[in-house]
């Protein structure tokens, strides 16, 4: 299980299964395996480790085992990551209020999404999660709402 810690000195830590610390990284900082809130974790197929570091304004890649790999740069605040079971990442970006559909680059392929206060519009798009159907719920913690949207 991989945390990670936001506040104090924030860091990435590994558990493992019973709960005890197996290892950390990370320091305060803008270079690499450094963070500024690393906000959301996901891990893919291939146990590649992407942390969304949201203050610095990147998603920082690791290896397993924490060692640093490269990172990808975005104008809007990643908060939330979420690969589905295809393999598909999908990240929401805080204040720009956007759901956004990444390749294997972490560019985007498309948004859906924006700042206000109307049907699909967000205060801050916080953290989100995909149902078994593939429906997309996000989080809005300006607005305390969830906003669901259907697959088609």
């Amino acid at each position: 299980m991989l945390v990670g810690h936001g506040q104090g000195v924030p860091r990435v830590l590994k558990f493992a299964s019973d709960g005890s610390l197996i290892k950390s990284w990370g320091e305060p900082g803008t270079g690499p395996s450094q963070f500024d809130t690393p906000h959301s974790i996901v891990v893919d197929a291939d146990g590649l480790v992407y942390v969304a570091d949201r203050q610095n304004r990147r998603v920082q890649i690791f290896d397993s085992e924490g060692t640093y790999i490269k990172e990808w740069a975005y104008k809007g605040l990643p908060c939330g990551l979420f690969i589905d079971a295809d393999g598909q990442m999908y990240m929401v970006s805080g204040f720009a209020g956007e759901i956004l559909k990444l390749d294997e680059n972490g560019k985007a392929l498309g948004a859906n999404g924006q700042p206000g206060k109307g049907l699909g519009e967000f205060g801050e798009a916080h953290y989100m999660t995909m149902s078994p159907d593939g429906d997309i719920y996000v989080a809005d913690t300006v607005r305390p709402e969830l906003h669901k949207y259907v697959k088609k």
